[in-house]
C-alpha cells in the first residue's frame, strides 16, 4: 500500500498551527513525575522501524527493560507522552546504552505531560533524543529521509521550527545563562552589545548574520562569548557537543567607529561537526537545513578549528565552503585556529598554515578596511590563531581579542552578502 500523503498533511497541519508548544497536561504530569523514581539506573535509547501513514520511518523510545518512555505511539493514535511498564520490544533496535543521570531527570520533569505531538516539529526522535542527551534534533527530518521529504512541500511558514526545540524547553534553556561581562575594562570600540539568546531567528532586514562552524570541541561557544564579550554561551571541556541544537545570540553594534547608530546582529552558534551523540553527516545536513529554513542573508560564515582536525571535520567543513560559494566570496569567511594560548608565534602561524591547506583556504588573504568618512586604514586578517583560555586576565587576550572582532565585525565596502534560500546560496 502506497504513502497516504494527503490524510498525513490534514492530521499534521492542526499540530503546526500555534504556538510550537508541548502543550503541558499537568495532571498528566503529575502522574508521570511520579513514575521516575522507579526507573533503573541504566537506560537504552531504541526504535522500531515502522510506517506513518505508508511512509517508511522510526518510532523511538526510551526504555529500562521494565518501563518504556516514549512520545506517541507507533500507531499514531496517542499523541501524548507515554510512561508506562513494558518489558522488551520485538525487533527494536538499541542505539545507545546511557545512566538515569540528575541531567536526565531533570529534563524528564520538563517533558512529562506533553500532549502536542508532530511528525515534522515534535516527533518520537526529537522527544527521546532530548531526554537522553538534552539536544531537540530528529534526523529524520533532515536530508532526504522518506519522512522529510514527504513533509517538507506541505512546511511553508513552519520550516523554521523544524528540530528547534518546543517554547517550554527555549524558557528553560535561556534562564541557565546569566550574561555576565568577562572583560569590563575592554574597549569595545564597535559597542557590541548582546540582547538574548534564542533558539528561533526572527529576521530583521537590517540585521547582520553570522554563522559559526566547526568541528565538536573547537571552542565555538567561547568565540561566541568574545564577540559579546559576555558569558552567554556555555563553555566546558568534554568530547560531547555543548550547542546541542541551532542556539541563537542576539545584539547589536555599530559597523564602524565613525557611525553612532547601531544594527542588530545575529551569531548563530551550530551543533558541532562530529558531534559524539548525532552522526556527521545528519549534523551537516542539520545546520544545513536550518540555514536555508531561515531564509536570510549572511555576512559572516566564521570557522572554528582547533588542535588536529580530523578527516571527517576537514571534510564537513569543505562541503559547507562549497555550499556557501567560498571561492567567489572570500571576504565572507572568516577561518579562526582556536585554543592557540600554548603555542608560539611561529607555531601559531604554521598551525594556521596547516588550517588553512587542509581545508583548501587562501592563507594569504587580507583586506585594508577604511573607515567611512575617515583616511584611517585597518588590517583586517581573514585566517588567524587566536586562544582564550579561561580566567585570563585581559593583557594575555587583548590582542586576540582585537584581531576577533577586526575580522568578524569590519566589512570591506565591496563585500556582498551571501543570499540563502530554500534550494541554493545565491548573491543578492
Amino acid at each position: 500500500m502506497g504513502a497516504d500523503h494527503s490524510q498525513m498533511d490534514r492530521a499534521e497541519r492542526r499540530h503546526w498551527e500555534g504556538s510550537h508548544t508541548l502543550n503541558i497536561d499537568t495532571n498528566l504530569k503529575s502522574k508521570q513525575c511520579f513514575l521516575i523514581s522507579k526507573l533503573q539506573s541504566s537506560l537504552k535509547l531504541c526504535f522500531l522501524d515502522i510506517c506513518y501513514y505508508g511512509i517508511p520511518s522510526r518510532h523511538f523510545y526510551i526504555t529500562d527493560g521494565s518501563y518504556c518512555i516514549e512520545f506517541g505511539d507507533a500507531a499514531l493514535t496517542d499523541r501524548s507522552f507515554r510512561f508506562y511498564a513494558s518489558g522488551p520490544k520485538t525487533d527494536e533496535v538499541v542505539v545507545r546504552d546511557f545512566a538515569l543521570t540528575d541531567d536526565v531527570k531533570r529534563r524528564l520533569l520538563q517533558v512529562c505531560g506533553a500532549r502536542n505531538f508532530s511528525l515534522a516539529l515534535r516527533n518520537s526522535e526529537h522527544m527521546a533524543k532530548y531526554i537522553q542527551c538534552g539536544s531537540w534534533i530528529s534526523g529524520e527530518m533532515v536530508g532526504s529521509t522518506p519522512l522529510c521529504a514527504a513533509v517538507r512541500p506541505s512546511l511553508d511558514r513552519h520550516r523554521s521550527k523544524v528540530n528547534t526545540p518546543p517554547d517550554e524547553l527555549q524558557v528553560k534553556c535561556d534562564l541557565l545563562f546569566p550574561a555576565a561581562t568577562i572583560y569590563p575594562e575592554f574597549k569595545n570600540s564597535l559597542s557590541v552589545e548582546f540582547i538574548r539568546r534564542t533558539s528561533t531567528l526572527n529576521p530583521h532586514p537590517k540585521a547582520v548574520n553570522m554563522v559559526i562552524l566547526g568541528p565538536t570541541g573547537s571552542g565555538k561557544s567561547s568565540i561566541v562569548n568574545m564577540l559579546f564579550n559576555k558569558k552567554v554561551a556555555l563553555v566546558k571541556a568534554s568530547p560531547k557537543s555543548v550547542t546541542k541544537h541551532m542556539d541563537i545570540y542576539t545584539g547589536r553594534y555599530r559597523p564602524s567607529t565613525q557611525e553612532r547608530s547601531t544594527v542588530p546582529l545575529n551569531v548563530i552558534d551550530s551543533v558541532g561537526f562530529c558531534d559524539s551523540e548525532i552522526d556527521p553527516q545528519q549534523v551537516v545536513d542539520i545546520v544545513k537545513e536550518f540555514i536555508k529554513a531561515n531564509v536570510m542573508n549572511l555576512h559572516k560564515v566564521i570557522i572554528v578549528c582547533s588542535n588536529r582536525i580530523e578527516a571527517a571535520q576537514a571534510q564537513a567543513i569543505k562541503s559547507f565552503m562549497t555550499w556557501l560559494k567560498y571561492d567567489r566570496h572570500q571576504p565572507n569567511f572568516v577561518f579562526l585556529y582556536n585554543k592557540a594560548e600554548t603555542l608560539d608565534d611561529a607555531e601559531r602561524e604554521e598551525a594556521v598554515s596547516q588550517m588553512c591547506d587542509l581545508l583548501g583556504v587562501n592563507y594569504g588573504f587580507n583586506a585594508v578596511w577604511l573607515a567611512p568618512g575617515s583616511s584611517e586604514q585597518t588590517s583586517i586578517r581573514y585566517a588567524l590563531p587566536v586562544g582564550f583560555p579561561p580566567r585570563a586576565p585581559l593583557a594575555q587576550v587583548e590582542a586576540d581579542l582585537e584581531l576577533l572582532h577586526r575580522a568578524v565585525f569590519l566589512f570591506r565596502s565591496d563585500t556582498q552578502c551571501l543570499r540563502v534560500d530554500a534550494t541554493e546560496c545565491a548573491i543578492l
